[in-house]
């Protein structure tokens, strides 16, 4: 197919095949006719060689479904940018040099998600703060940042791409750590104790890979980030750099183990060997590196080497996974009262790992790791008095540990207490505080609480009912795999009341949450199979996922 430079009508039917995009960069050029047929495409459209836009045509694009890519755009008036601005899903105009207070006002005033900006080198604090109710907004080349900017950014949660940054005010990392979900800061060039510290309540992702070294301070607090760390640029380490990053677990690096701290030759020439991706290969050498430095601070006593020791045996890190081994080491730092070794331990005997299964000597452990405020002790402790193993069922003292770890953060604790609240089980049924809870946890990722804000939103349980806030929860859960969600996106889509009639999609998310074994979607399915709504008619299909959605059924009583 040839490549015009100009799209019409004719050109964007020929080019509209793909159902997830539309990608033309020949051509510089498109008429209105041309970019009202593209608005309304459902997937992705990337008119990356775009040098010009009338403002018609910016309006009939911004109500695209899907992210919009105008990279060449040098200029646009503020009519257009005020369309533009509004995009559903985000617009990208990264071909922009510089961007005028009213130019990022117009952009601002639009009530889409996010701006890509990656050519603008200079904003003024009235510009930023115009573009501070976007939830995500990329501004890859801006080389200052000023302490009353940053304060405007904190408002942008989603996602904030800072990578021509060299350096950051601890005031300014005070403000862009406050709740962000994703940031990007890979032009920075240091990282000092106290910015690391501020940072690592980033929810999501947050990815620094300009620094070449990281304190042993800065490790431990980001050591304790809850979402993916990156430091692609980082080849020092120290062994206290490396234990503390252990415990994350969840980073990416390009470390040189040339340059590794503490490595042996031979150390290096095993890691070497390694097959996999820089996440395994790093994974490999702290872990290598913790083990051999734990082992030898465990045996002289000290409870968090012990702690970190038993959790390299329980993943099999730096050593072969031995979980008889892990349990004994969890159980020395036990003993000596490390309240995560408690809850390690207690694990353990959950699940019988090393030991034989014994649920009353699990809460045991949960108990005294709890009563040291460890997180993680207390929600387990909620769950046992929830499933009464190990102790009698008491959903008031279920409510109350729950509520105990949820007040420090700890995402699956919240979503259990947002369902206490919402159920009035051990506390005062309150849907309000139900979906505050709900929304924390659900702002950590956790998907199950997604889900039950979508069912707060459909049903105006402490919200009011709003069907397109419903959606997008409902959505953020389903690509995360929840059952029950991609169940619903897939009948909203079969009923056509809040997203298009599409029986593709329909099927498509049905069939996701059935092959998970959520029985209403497998009779769903094979409702669709018998009558063939969606897909072809096949009366043996369809019997085969009645059939599974009885056996789904009586198992879940």
């Amino acid at each position: 197919m040839e490549k015009p430079n100009f799209i019409d009508t004719d050109t964007a039917k020929r080019f509209l095949q793909n159902p997830k995009s539309f990608m033309l960069s020949s051509a510089c050029g498109i008429s209105d006719e041309a970019a009202l047929l593209l608005g309304s495409h459902d997937g992705v459209l990337w008119l990356t060689g775009l040098t010009s836009l009338s403002i018609n045509a910016a309006i009939y694009l911004s109500r695209a479904q899907r992210p919009v890519f105008l990279s060449s755009l040098k200029d646009i008036s503020l009519p257009a940018a005020k369309a533009l601005g509004s995009c559903k899903q985000g617009v990208h105009l990264d071909g922009l040099e510089e961007l005028s207070d009213p130019l990022a006002e117009a952009l601002g005033l639009g009530g889409g998600s996010g701006v890509g900006l990656r050519g603008v080198t200079y904003l003024s604090e009235y510009a930023i703060a115009m573009l501070e109710n976007k939830r995500w907004l990329h501004l890859n080349s801006l080389a200052n940042l000023s302490d009353a900017a940053a304060h405007s950014l904190r408002n942008v949660q989603d996602s904030l791409q800072l990578d021509g940054l060299t350096k950051l005010s601890d005031v300014a990392a005070t403000a862009l750590g406050d709740g962000q979900k994703a940031l990007f800061l890979n032009g920075l060039a240091e990282l000092s104790d106290n910015a690391a510290h501020l940072l690592c309540k980033v929810q999501d992702c947050l990815s620094i890979n300009g620094i070449t070294t990281l304190s042993d301070a800065a490790a431990e607090s980001l050591g304790n980030m809850k979402g993916l760390l990156s430091l692609k640029g980082l080849h020092t380490l120290s062994p206290g750099a490396a234990r503390s990053l252990l415990r994350h677990g969840d980073i990416m690096t390009n470390m040189d183990l040339e340059k590794a701290a503490n490595m042996t030759e031979e150390q290096i020439s095993d890691i070497k060997q390694i097959q996999g991706d820089p996440v395994n290969k790093t994974i490999a050498f702290i872990s290598e590196l913790i083990a051999g430095t734990s082992r030898r601070d465990a045996d002289n006593g000290d409870p968090e080497a012990q702690f970190l020791l038993g959790l390299c045996y329980q993943q099999g890190k730096g050593v072969p996974q031995d979980l008889s081994e892990s349990e004994k080491w969890l159980q020395k730092a036990a003993t000596q009262g490390h309240a995560k070794a408690q809850t390690g331990l207690g694990l353990c005997y959950v699940l019988g790992h090393g030991v034989t299964q014994d649920y009353f000597e699990a809460v045991k452990w949960f108990r005294r790791a709890a009563d040291q405020g460890d997180a993680e002790g207390q929600f387990s402790l909620g769950t046992s008095y929830c499933t009464g193993r190990g102790v009698p069922q008491d959903t008031v003292a279920e409510a109350f540990w729950y509520r105990k770890a949820a007040e420090q953060g700890h995402a699956k604790a919240q979503f259990c207490l947002g369902i206490c609240c919402s159920k009035g089980q051990g506390v005062p049924q309150d849907y309000d505080e139900a979906v505050s809870w709900f929304l924390k946890s659900a702002n950590q990722g956790n998907r199950k609480a997604q889900c039950s804000l979508g069912v707060c939103y459909y049903s105006g349980n402490g919200v009011p009912q709003n069907m397109t806030e419903a959606l997008r929860w409902f959505q953020e859960a389903a690509d995360l795999g929840d059952a029950q969600a991609q169940y619903t996106v897939g009948a909203f889509y079969f009923s056509g009341k809040v997203l298009p009639n599409d029986l593709d999609q329909a099927v498509n998310w049905i069939r996701k949450a059935a092959e998970q074994g959520y029985s209403e979607a497998s009779a769903r399915l094979g409702d669709f199979y018998a009558k063939g709504l969606g897909v072809p008619q096949n009366f043996s299909q369809a019997e085969l996922w009645i059939n599974r959605a009885t056996e789904q059924l009586s198992k879940s009583k």
